[in-house]
């Protein structure tokens, strides 16, 4: 999704659909090489994107305040954040949603993004204030979004989003393989059994006290 949008993909895809042949029709386009990839929250799958990250970006940041600095990996650099949104040309959202992560990504932060920079969300929905998201895109704060979860789902119909040119959607599916789908169901049914055992489940979501 990120890169996607950075090449412009999706907007190529439909202004030659509509017979326009050109490669300056969906805009201006920068070097992704030259850009800094930004991941907020560092947890599994936010350094799973890191990694993938710095074989396409000249710089990947992070913000994650509950990972210590020996967890970030050396290719990672720390930022908070402000410098998050201030200095990266594309944000990776990977966080859970709670009551400090609710509407996070809002008009305080996103007005700090540099013209032409880009926002993906695939972490929960409500993370992002809507509103204030296609007001940065009205603005041309943003070149783009990519959201694969929103805070209502699916959305109306008739939803500002649904509407958006600058908006790509899908429909909670980051997570979708064929694979994916069976492991999810084979983890499920690996944990009664183990509770039926054990009292314990093999996978669990948070790791409490004993």
């Amino acid at each position: 999704m990120t890169l996607t949008l950075l090449r412009h993909i999706a907007f190529y895809d439909r202004d030659v659909r509509a017979g326009n042949w050109h490669y300056t029709t969906a805009g201006k386009m920068l070097r992704v090489g030259d850009m800094t990839l930004g991941v907020l929250g560092l947890g599994r799958i936010g350094k799973r994107m890191a990694h993938i990250g710095r074989n396409c970006f000249k710089r990947v940041i992070a913000c994650d305040p509950y990972i210590i600095d020996g967890d970030f990996p050396a290719y990672v650099e720390r930022v908070d954040l402000q410098s998050l949104f201030r200095e990266g040309d594309a944000i990776s959202l990977h966080v859970p949603l709670t009551d400090e992560t609710r509407a996070m990504v809002n008009s305080g932060v996103l007005r700090l993004m540099r013209p032409g920079s880009v926002l993906v969300n695939t972490a929960r929905g409500a993370v992002v204030n809507i509103d204030d998201l296609l007001k940065a895109l009205d603005a041309g704060t943003l070149d783009g979004a990519a959201l694969d979860v929103l805070p209502v789902e699916p959305p109306a119909r008739d939803h500002p989003i649904m509407k958006h040119q600058r908006v790509l959607l899908t429909p909670h599916s980051a997570f979708y393989s064929v694979e994916s789908e069976k492991e999810l169901r084979r983890k499920a049914a690996q944990n009664l059994i183990d509770w039926a055992k054990s009292g314990r489940p093999r996978y669990v979501v948070v790791e409490g006290p004993q």
